[in-house]
């Protein structure tokens, strides 16, 4: 009578095996820097993880299962050469040509939108958004602000925040006035609403006739190009689209790291001008 009693421990025992085994991880699933020796104990481990990356990232973490965005990780621009590459002007319906050549490549860039178009295209600033792209504000209806009062400044930066929000749930922090055109007057207007005006330090000025292909723009970015730069394009133009490929692997290829303004800039103040 023994030997049925042993021949059940042991079936028991291979039983609470297989159930040990069920409660592993997926396969492909990712793995905490520190072993484990509970389920447990990794997914605390790897919630703690996510935690720390998400307060490190100044824009959303990309969607789950697609490319891998520096912006999920924080980047010491101090230690890395970084760049970052900025768009204005849309979303437009090129945008998504522009957002993919960025995800393929697992790199980003900060989109300073305007308001009107970005009503006009919910669904591209959505998915920006969640790819983890920055998005700025770049005013309403494209107005030179240094001409307006500042009521009017306000409604422009005001009205773009309330769109950009809605359609992401983040509010921007950043500001490019059209065409650079300010003052020390609506710098301090458009810190009112809690945001830094960045403007830029280098550009390949696609809106000239002569730079109109994207060979062009290539060349000009990549020769103007340098460390800590917030370089200007459009991405309501189709040569600077179609050359975001070439710039992108070109500026890589040079040891440089994609970042947005923000990570470039780090912490910034309302109504500061950047750069200075």
């Amino acid at each position: 009578m023994r030997r049925p009693l042993l021949a059940g421990a042991l079936a028991s025992l291979v039983l609470l095996g297989c159930a040990a085994t069920s409660t592993s991880p997926e396969a492909g699933a990712p793995a905490s820097p520190l072993s484990q020796t509970s389920q447990n104990t990794q997914t605390s481990q790897n919630t703690q993880t996510s935690q720390r990356l998400a307060v490190a990232s100044p824009t959303p973490m990309p969607t789950p299962g697609g490319p891998s965005s520096p912006t999920s990780t924080a980047v010491d621009c101090a230690v890395a050469k970084c760049v970052a590459l900025t768009y204005d002007d849309g979303p437009s319906t090129l945008t998504p040509q522009l957002l993919k050549a960025f995800t393929d490549r697992q790199a980003t860039a900060t989109l300073f939108m305007l308001g009107n178009a970005a009503q006009a295209h919910p669904q591209i600033v959505r998915q920006a958004h969640r790819q983890g792209f920055e998005i700025a504000n770049h005013t309403y209806d494209h107005r030179a602000i240094s001409d307006l009062p500042d009521a009017t400044v306000a409604w422009e930066v005001d009205q773009t925040n309330r769109v950009l929000a809605r359609l992401t749930g983040q509010r921007p922090t950043l500001m490019r006035p059209p065409h650079a055109a300010r003052t020390q007057r609506t710098d301090a207007v458009v810190g009112r609403s809690g945001l830094a005006v960045v403007v830029w330090n280098n550009s390949p000025e696609d809106w000239l006739p002569g730079n109109r292909s994207a060979a062009r723009i290539t060349q000009l970015t990549l020769e103007r190009t340098s460390r800590n730069s917030i370089i200007l394009m459009h991405d309501i133009h189709p040569w600077t689209v179609d050359a975001a490929p070439a710039i992108i692997d070109g500026l890589q290829k040079q040891g440089y790291t994609l970042v947005t303004v923000s990570q470039l800039l780090g912490s910034t103040k309302a109504g500061g001008l950047y750069p200075a």
